[in-house]
């Protein structure tokens, strides 16, 4: 009697897979007649078998059953689910079918499931969500852990899974039961990540003070404050942020600096964590970068037309420096890398070196500074040189050894963009004098320097257009382009829902470029170095100061006054 074909079309599928892996050269015709001759005595998928015996990775498997399923593969065990994906399946129906949600984007779930071909599965999370269905490859054991591991209780509050957390301490403290408080503590971590994910922050902060924890949010520069939470619980959230980062658990009394890197679909994401030890405890600083290299597009940054056009000519110069300067958290490295991102670069041999690597840039050779391995900024940078660059682009100059070395680079034929902490783009010359380098040098290496900072934006949801006397300007008024005006028209945001009531949302720059003149290059050449002389020739050249162009992006309704003053 014929074989059913519903029990004979797993066989064939499996036939297949393993003719697909012996074809690429990663199991032999002996490995497979093996784990064959395994599968008919024991019945157990063929993949299964295969990794079991260590012919293939189980990554390597789902990445080729992935392939078939004409998806991808995800490594359930670096990526950090959306609380609100999971909050869309329940549990029951997750364990059902053995997938579990991964992200939500509109109206679109991303799930993980070991079997993509499973329609069954696929439909039953569409009916149930009502929503489409992105399916994801990942490994059955991988799934399960995380079915137990992030599974709460559904879309919950930053607040109700901190009260969990604490209730689930609580209840092991009496029973001596510590292992229970684990998947609680990975949910809460993973939420706060999810949270600063989906609100576009930069940095999330989790201090301690005394008797309690605080957790804060940075978003577009202006740090939020969030719950304050149990001190039991900001200790047990920062063990397990040390744990993911690869961290040393037991040690407390030196500052630590880790990594995370996950994939939540269609972002990946960076996570850098700092520890800092305090009277209190430790703290953690986790910084947000999100690996999506749309956001280097130099006409994004914020330059005015004019700008825009005379850096682009600036950054075509064979050799030079071209500096950006500013303080922490102004944009300087999105400048320079959207800077690097408008070259040839595949005509040209571009280097980095950077402290740390926070962005991978493709065609682009990156190092990372690493000082107990002997690679500092200035020793870095006399290696490079001799990698035959084009471009360097140089982290920051940090001291008098490496202001030379980028210096002397940028006068035998390298372009060299690098960052400098001054004030403004004028602060740059007398800050390099002080650094040693001499004036010569300085006039004929400084091609463009640019001083930068961010300026919220007026949320476009809830904007409302208001006349101001330009009295109520303050030190704004005298950078008006008509200075007899009696008012000028400004957008505010009114606060809504999109913005959180803050009546902001976005970021943009505000831009000062700097491109010496022949005069200014004479001036600083006879030690005319003065801040002051040497602004009003750059004035008198038209260069736009920060504080001016503030005001122009808000006469064009991008921002207000009170930000403009805020970063001016």
């Amino acid at each position: 009697m014929a074989e059913p074909q519903g029990q004979r079309a797993p066989v064939l599928r499996r036939r297949l897979l393993g003719q697909k892996l012996k074809d690429r050269g990663l199991i032999t015709e002996s490995q497979l007649r093996h784990a064959l001759g395994e599968q008919e005595k024991s019945g157990r998928p063929l993949g299964e078998i295969l990794v079991d015996l260590e012919y293939i990775s189980e990554e390597t498997l789902y990445e080729i059953l992935a392939e078939e399923a004409g998806t991808t593969y995800i490594d359930l065990r670096r990526t950090i689910l959306d609380p609100k994906a999971l909050g869309r399946l329940p549990l029951s129906e997750a364990r059902k079918h053995n997938v579990i949600p991964v992200a939500l984007d509109g109206g679109a779930i991303t799930i993980a499931m070991e079997d993509a071909l499973d329609v069954h599965a696929i439909d039953r999370v569409r009916e149930v969500t009502g929503c489409e269905v992105r399916v994801r490859v990942a490994a059955r054991r991988d799934i399960e852990e995380a079915l137990e591991r992030f599974y709460g209780r559904g879309t919950v509050s930053l607040l109700d899974l901190i009260e969990d957390v604490a209730r689930e301490i609580r209840a092991g403290a009496e029973d001596g039961d510590e292992s229970a408080v684990e998947a609680p503590v990975i949910r809460l971590a993973n939420h706060l990540i999810y949270e600063g994910l989906n609100r576009g922050a930069s940095d999330i902060h989790i201090e301690q003070h005394e008797g309690r924890g605080e957790l804060r949010i940075r978003i577009d520069g202006v740090l939020e404050p969030g719950p304050a939470i149990p001190a039991e619980v900001v200790g047990a959230l920062i063990l397990r942020i040390k744990v993911m980062s690869g961290l040393d658990i037991s040690e407390r009394r030196r500052p630590q600096g880790g990594r995370i890197r996950f994939d939540a679909p269609g972002r990946p994401v960076d996570l850098r964590i700092a520890t800092m030890p305090t009277i209190f405890g430790e703290n953690v600083v986790i910084r947000i970068l999100k690996q999506d290299i749309s956001l280097f597009e130099i006409e994004k940054i914020g330059f005015l037309p004019d700008q825009l056009e005379a850096f682009k000519e600036a950054i075509q110069a064979p050799q030079g420096i071209i500096l950006v300067t500013g303080p922490t958290g102004c944009g300087k490295s999105t400048t320079l890398y959207s800077a690097l991102r408008a070259l040839p670069v595949r005509s040209l041999k571009v280097v980095t070196l950077e402290d740390p690597v926070e962005y991978e840039l493709q065609d682009i050779q990156q190092t990372h500074v690493n000082p107990e391995a002997g690679v500092t900024f200035a020793a870095g940078l006399r290696a490079l040189l001799r990698q035959d660059p084009d471009v360097l682009l140089v982290g920051e100059v940090r001291d008098e050894e490496t202001a030379q070395l980028a210096i002397r680079a940028a006068l035998t034929g390298h372009l060299v963009l690098t960052t400098l902490h001054t004030n403004d783009a004028i602060g740059a010359i007398p800050r390099l004098r002080d650094m040693g380098i001499e004036r010569y040098l300085l006039a004929s290496t400084i091609r463009a320097v640019v001083a930068q900072r961010l300026v919220r934006l007026v949320c476009a949801a809830c904007a409302f257009e208001e006349d101001v006397p330009v009295r109520a300007l303050g030190a704004l008024a005298g950078e008006l382009p008509d200075p007899s005006l009696e008012a000028v028209p400004v957008r505010r945001g009114a606060g809504c829902e999109a913005c959180r009531g803050s009546g902001y949302k976005g970021r943009t720059g505000i831009l000062e470029l700097l491109l010496p003149s022949e005069g200014m290059r004479q001036a600083v050449l006879a030690g005319s170095g003065a801040a002051n002389e040497l602004e009003d020739l750059a004035r008198r050249g038209g260069m736009v100061t920060l504080r001016r162009a503030g005001v122009l992006k808000m006469l064009d309704g991008q921002t207000t006054p009170e930000e403009v003053l805020r970063v001016t």
